[in-house]
């Protein structure tokens, strides 16, 4: 996927001045948007609705009193809702993307007033585009991150990233103020995160073994339909075909197509291993 395929997105749809409905957010597009990052939101904000988190991904207890409620910004899951090869620069923005709809859909599902989260909400978006970094800074700290490259170093401190941490902090601090305002009952909004990483292999088995299996990241279903007229067609947008014993690393949110012979099933999964684990998580699909 380039930044090509997504501008062609928005002008093949002619979106650029038009709200648009993804089910329950209305996603009305802003003159500060790059092209094709409005096809994310609509994409995202389904994402949101129909891959909600579960309540305890939600709501924390407070590091000073375990009886109190927090809502961190932070969402330490978010790596695994965009395909793992994505190019990086929409990576930052598909990030972004995501982002906003989860905490503009979580806010809303909690209780929050609009009034709490719309505006710190919109500031911080901009903020995060406008500042969005060159396509070479944002490989050269792709690199820095990759064993594989000769300016590995195992871990990143740039400059994009103290960035994104203050608008963050800024964003926790604007939302927590208009929260004490309007809706003073609800949890206390934090910026924290102290997120680890890893990932886990997956074994695809299929019962019948006999079956073949397709996966596609959520997200960049989400964005297919965009594109096409029909996103289960398995040669657009990145579909994968499995069959029974490969192995896998594609943890997240996937929508799969599973086939033997005249039955198809289709439907969506959540691909989450321990990565503390050795041992390969199994991943059944069955007839």
């Amino acid at each position: 996927m380039t930044t090509r395929f997504w501008a062609g997105l928005a002008a093949a749809f002619h979106l650029a001045a038009l709200p648009v409905i993804a089910m329950g957010q209305a996603i009305p597009s802003q003159a500060w948007y790059p092209a094709g990052y409005l096809d994310m939101r609509i994409a995202a904000a389904r994402q949101a609705e129909e891959f909600p988190r579960p309540p305890g991904n939600i709501l924390f207890e407070d590091f000073d009193d375990p009886k109190v409620k927090t809502y961190d910004v932070i969402d330490c899951n978010l790596a695994y809702d965009l395909p793992y090869d994505m190019d990086p620069v929409e990576r930052a923005l598909g990030s972004l993307a995501l982002d906003i709809a989860r905490m503009r859909y979580e806010f809303a599902d909690l209780g929050y007033s609009a009034e709490v989260y719309d505006a710190p909400l919109l500031a911080y978006e901009r903020a995060m585009l406008e500042g969005m970094p060159s396509r070479e800074a944002v490989e050269a700290e792709a690199r820095k991150l990759d064993p594989s490259s000769e300016d590995y170093d195992g871990w990143s401190t740039s400059e994009e990233e103290e960035r994104e941490w203050e608008l963050q902090q800024t964003l926790a601090v604007d939302l927590d103020e208009r929260r004490r305002a309007l809706n003073p009952r609800l949890p206390r909004i934090v910026r924290e995160g102290g997120c680890g990483a890893g990932e886990s292999e997956f074994a695809i088995r299929l019962q019948p073994a006999n079956g073949e299996l397709w996966l596609i990241n959520a997200f960049a279903f989400r964005v297919c339909e965009r594109k096409v007229a029909d996103p289960w067609n398995h040669r657009a947008c990145g579909w994968t075909q499995y069959v029974e014993g490969d192995t896998t690393f594609a943890s997240g949110r996937y929508m799969y197509e599973a086939r033997w012979g005249a039955t198809v099933k289709r439907g969506a999964r959540l691909l989450e291993g321990d990565p503390g684990d050795d041992d390969v998580t199994q991943i059944t699909f069955r007839r």
